[in-house]
């Protein structure tokens, strides 16, 4: 349970603690992190600055915490089987 809840909230540590940190936990960070300051600058306004929130970019900023999250399952999954290098 804690690795499933570490993979959806906080992708880096997860990959860092359960999987192969060397190969991917650079990129699935700027993932993870592009994703947060996308839905914060969406409730912000955007890039338009609307008086109100802009879903848009909050929906680009879900897509890429999602992207982060699936991409440490899937590195945690497989650094069973490959050794890290």
């Amino acid at each position: 349970m804690r690795r499933a809840a570490l993979t959806l909230f906080a992708p880096t540590v997860a990959v860092c603690k359960f999987g192969c940190a060397s190969c991917c936990a650079a990129p699935i960070t700027v993932f993870w992190l592009a994703g947060i300051v996308s839905i914060v600058f969406g409730f912000l306004g955007g890039p338009v600055s609307l008086t109100e929130t802009s879903w848009t970019t909050v929906t680009l900023g879900l897509a890429l915490w999602g992207i982060a999250s699936l991409w440490t399952a899937i590195g945690i999954r497989g650094s069973g089987e490959a050794q890290c290098g």
